[in-house]
């Protein structure tokens, strides 16, 4: 090996060498930043999930945090972050039922903001359906919550946080058991008398209850069981859903006011396991009053703004018969009077028990009076055994006015045109309640709608019955087309006779735009300085016949007419016919259309003449046939003139002839 090769061998050492001092050097020289790491350990349990049907109440998680450490300080710097890590901030619990659970989650999102390493509870308000089948069901509870994972010391000096929603589960029991409640109570028993008092109890749980009884307790003095203000009977075995009526003999006592008297009802019984246990509910009878009656039934003929009977009938529920019984009706309404006072008073007599009587009174409904019950209450005075008055607990009995008399105008019509005659059809329909007589139909027509007749003679018609009626009317040509209102007004005679007018009827009809009656046509064509025949069609554009049609033609100069009227005998809706007229053009007529108007007299179905707006028609003249010196001379007096131009011509013509044949013959 070369000297020069060792050398550099040599160097390359060296320079490795340093390289590596340099690494070490570097590496302690800049100090490495340590960190704290960790996270919330969540979980979530519940010690006591016994629910019972029919009740709500508060479960009571447990939410607990063991944190979990990752990497733990390792200066002081950093002392204490440990817990930083482990603690869930901003944390939210929410519950919701699994699947079929019958359980309701009534308490919403709960928070519990920092949840350090520890255990939180967490209120959960739920409740269970009285139908709940008893079992173990699920409940997810979702927990949300962020943390710092990691806490680095310096030189760096950020946090580095997570967001994190966890789901966990809880379980529930539904637990069976019997509950009972008070369906329905009630009392015979009359005020100063006996009778019985009636319960019925339900178990509306979901468990047998053995060994039952039920007692009930009075509250109030009044009310007794054989002088006692207890009584109890034995039930024995008492399964879900078994409804039981309890019957006890009762007394109330004289003066008792009949209201409602509390009753307390306990129940006794053993359940599934044998232990014992006691329901307690609460309940109440109201005894009747010492004398009543009842509504049989009650109405009147009388409707709003009039008078008539009120009728009304009442049954002695009572158990003796009255003497010297009157009636008193009470209107608390000022629109229900009775003959203008709000009270009225009838003798009855005496009235044995059950028995059933009616009375009659004159009623009278106010104007603004509605359709629907003014309360009446019905009190009846008596004379007791003793020779007093009592008056009985009033019957409230409602009274409804009488349906008033109503129509409808059905099937509406209307045939209407700018400028035309027309008619309004329909169909009046008495809907009763009653009959009316000589009824007539009043037309008040809009503007620009004219009618002879506004009066329609429609004549009895009883309830239920209905009559067409129709009206002639004409709208005038200044009208526009559209829609119109057209009221109408029934003016009868009631039962009493008197002259009603009911309310007014309106209906909706159309007024068509304004159309011709008759569309003209003329395909003409006359030579300047000749006559022809020209034809004109015209078409029916009405819905009518007409007859008589007259037809007057007009032309001005340089055009006219010396045939100028014609006369259809009769022209049906749709019906084109044509007509015929000499006209002539002037020899100096320029060639060019010309106008030629027409009027039309004619007679409508109902016998009336019209005159028609007027028509205009052109005619084409075209130049004059031919040439020479004929062309060059306007020839006076049409095709007689041309006639005497057309000699003039000839007899110089011949006067040229024989010229050329003296000339001829000279040479």
């Amino acid at each position: 090996m070369s000297s020069g090769a060792v050398a550099a061998k040599r160097a390359l050492r060296v320079l490795l060498v340093l390289t590596l001092v340099g690494s070490v050097v570097a590496a302690t020289a800049v100090p490495a930043a340590a960190f704290v790491r960790g996270k919330p350990d969540i979980d979530v349990t519940l010690s006591d999930g016994s629910l019972q049907p029919g009740t709500e109440t508060t479960l009571e998680l447990s939410l607990s945090n063991r944190g979990d450490i990752g990497l733990g300080a390792t200066s002081q710097e950093l002392a204490g972050k440990e817990q930083v890590v482990t603690t869930a901030r901003g944390t939210v619990v929410r519950a919701r039922a699994r699947g079929d659970a019958p359980v309701e989650i009534e308490s919403g999102a709960v928070a519990l903001g920092s949840v350090p390493e520890g255990v939180r509870s967490v209120p959960i308000r739920v409740s269970v359906p009285e139908d709940a089948e008893p079992g173990t069901y699920r409940l997810d509870v979702d927990v949300e919550y962020e943390y710092y994972d990691q806490i680095p010391g310096s030189p760096v000096s950020s946090y580095s946080s997570k967001e994190v929603s966890e789901e966990y589960t809880v379980r529930v029991t539904v637990e069976e058991r019997a509950r009972f409640e008070v369906v329905d109570s009630s009392t015979t028993a009359p005020v100063g008398g006996s009778g019985a008092v009636n319960v019925t109890v339900a178990n509306v749980g979901n468990e047998n209850a053995t060994d039952a009884s039920i007692s009930l307790q009075s509250s109030n003095a009044a009310l007794t069981f054989g002088g006692s203000p207890a009584a109890s009977s034995y039930v024995g075995d008492w399964a879900p859903g078994e409804r039981r009526t309890f019957t006890f003999g009762a007394d109330v006592a004289d003066g008792a006011t009949p209201r409602s008297l509390s009753l307390g009802t306990t129940v006794d019984y053993e359940d599934a396991d044998g232990n014992p246990q006691q329901a307690s509910l609460s309940t109440g009878v109201t005894p009747a009053a010492e004398q009543r009656f009842a509504l049989a039934g009650a109405g009147t003929d009388a409707a709003v703004d009039d008078s008539g009977e009120l009728t009304v009938a009442l049954t002695n529920t009572g158990n003796r018969t009255l003497s010297d019984a009157s009636v008193q009706l009470d209107s608390g309404n000022a629109a229900l009077t009775f003959g203008g006072s709000p009270t009225a008073r009838t003798y009855v007599g005496e009235w044995a028990a059950g028995e059933t009587r009616r009375f009659d009174v004159e009623a009278t409904f106010a104007a603004a009076a509605e359709e629907r019950n003014y309360a009446v209450d019905a009190t009846v005075s008596y004379t007791n055994p003793a020779g007093r008055t009592e008056r009985a607990d009033p019957v409230t009995l409602g009274v409804i006015p009488a349906a008033e008399q109503s129509f409808d105008l059905e099937n509406h019509g209307t045939d209407l045109r700018v400028g035309e005659e027309g008619q309004l059809t329909g169909t009046i329909v008495n809907e009763g309640p009653g009959a009316v007589e000589n009824a007539v139909l009043v037309l008040e027509p809009p503007s620009n709608v004219v009618t002879a007749e506004t009066e329609y003679a429609v004549g009895d018609l009883a309830a239920g019955e209905s009559a067409e009626v129709r009206y002639d009317v004409e709208v005038s040509s200044e009208a526009r087309q559209g829609p119109r209102q057209f009221t109408y007004r029934l003016r009868y005679e009631d039962a009493d006779g008197d002259t009603v007018t009911a309310d007014p009827q309106y209906a909706r009809g159309t007024v068509g735009q304004q159309r011709d009656t008759f569309t003209v046509t003329a395909d003409a064509s006359l030579a300047a300085g000749s006559g022809d025949t020209v034809e004109v069609d015209i078409t029916n554009e009405g819905e009518e016949r007409l007859t008589s049609v007259n037809a007057k033609l007009f032309a001005d100069a340089p055009l006219s007419a010396s045939n100028d009227e014609a006369f259809l005998t009769a022209l049906d809706p749709g019906e084109t016919k044509t007509l015929r007229f000499r006209v002539a053009a002037a020899g100096d007529a320029l060639a060019k259309q010309y106008p030629m108007s027409l009027d039309f007299q004619y007679t409508e179905p109902d016998g009336d003449r019209k005159i028609s707006d007027s028509y205009q028609v052109a005619v084409d003249v075209t130049e004059r046939s031919g040439g020479g010196l004929l062309s060059t001379f306007p020839v006076p007096g049409g095709v007689g003139s041309a006639g005497v131009g057309l000699g003039l011509v000839l007899s110089l013509g011949g006067l040229a002839a024989v010229g050329l044949g003296l000339v001829g013959r000279g040479e």
